[in-house]
């Protein structure tokens, strides 16, 4: 009976202790992500202008170049050509497949001879060579879905209509912050994870 309270006891210490350092490390984060966010209103990152933005992005509303774009990630010749480069985007599924993925836009790879995924190709970007901080996200038929603007030390994502849908900034500990459209602090990336 000792044992069994004494293990109890244990637990509960623990149990303690963890969660005193997940609250400290939380706010650790949010101090840090609370600096980030006052530094980025200074530099006026989430003030948006969607008429600008909305007209501007209209003429890019349709990818007119699709076919050949496509063909080009199918062949994996992402390099500038033309003006511009292009940059895929995909997604991995594994089987079975959510939906019918022997289209154009997808390639079948083998894991050890056991497991098959497929890359589904979900979107790709459009880097001009005379604008290289804008980059134009298409979905496979060819449809502007959003447009990043990197700036010299943060990136915006605007949807097609021209609405500020995100920005992210990456801080001086190599963490990626990201705040909604209205400065809220939405998410973190470390080691490549999304926190």
């Amino acid at each position: 009976m000792k044992n069994l309270i004494l293990i109890i006891f244990c637990i509960i210490c623990s149990l303690n202790i963890n969660l005193k350092t997940f609250a400290q490390g939380y706010s650790e984060e949010k101090a840090m992500a609370d600096k980030y966010l006052q530094y980025l209103e200074s530099l006026n990152a989430f003030d948006e202008n969607k008429d600008k933005y909305k007209a501007e992005f209209k003429v890019f509303k349709r990818d007119v170049n699709r076919k050949e774009n496509i063909e080009r990630i199918k062949s994996n010749n992402t390099k500038s050509e033309n003006g511009y480069k292009v940059k895929p985007n995909y997604k991995t599924l594994r089987q079975p497949y959510d939906y019918d993925m022997d289209s154009i836009s997808s390639k079948v790879i083998v894991l050890d001879g056991t497991d098959i995924t497929r890359d589904a190709l979900v979107s790709y970007g459009v880097i001009y060579d005379n604008s290289p901080d804008y980059e134009y996200v298409y979905d496979t038929m060819g449809n502007l879905q959003q447009v990043q603007i990197s700036e010299k030390e943060y990136k915006k994502i605007y949807s097609y209509n021209g609405s500020l849908q995100s920005v992210i900034y990456t801080g001086s500990d190599g963490q990626i912050y990201m705040y909604n459209s209205n400065g809220k602090y939405w998410r973190r990336i470390k080691n490549e994870k999304l926190w």
